[in-house]
């Protein structure tokens, strides 16, 4: 899930989703990670119906998807929460669009730590999460069981960071 529903007020150059590295917007470099390292249509979650017009622009593919962030929630949180009650997979990579850098490889090593759980078992593990050198653990690069986050939206407040879900 790439989180694109933002106002980029604090991004200067504009929108910063469309803003380019190496000539490619930074919502098409996160695109084509996604679709390279997941079994999954990569997600890009807006707020607005201009936002997915832009951005269907920018990306052309027919194999991705869209969903819209939910009212009950500002910032990233809105995203995760539209996307965990839009979509059907068990665990949701989630990223936010000006993430340039984002390899392949960290992607592909966070999903193969996913747990080996039986159909009927009780689930261990609710997210996979990189933590930094200090300490703080990064919550817009990570994997979250989406059951978890379903059961979380209801219990944050809507101004509520990302940090807290974790």
């Amino acid at each position: 899930v790439v989180l694109a529903g933002g106002d980029s007020t604090r991004f200067e150059a504009g929108n910063k989703a469309l803003a380019t590295v190496d000539a490619e917007p930074m919502l098409m470099r996160i695109v084509d990670v996604l679709d390279r390292t997941t079994d999954r249509k990569p997600v890009v979650s807006v707020r607005t119906a201009e936002q997915r017009s832009t951005y269907a622009n920018v990306v052309d593919r027919d194999n991705i998807q869209f969903v819209y962030d939910t009212p009950d929630h500002d910032g990233p949180l809105a995203g995760i929460f539209g996307a965990a009650t839009s979509l059907d997979a068990r665990w949701l990579f989630c990223c936010c669009c000006d993430m340039p850098l984002l390899a392949p490889t960290a992607v592909t090593w966070m999903i193969e730590q996913l747990p080996h759980e039986q159909p009927n078992s009780q689930p261990q593990v609710d997210a996979i999460a990189i933590a930094h050198p200090n300490g703080v653990v990064e919550p817009l690069h990570t994997l979250y069981r989406r059951e978890s986050i379903v059961e979380r939206r209801q219990t944050l407040p809507r101004a509520a960071g990302p940090r807290m879900l974790l």
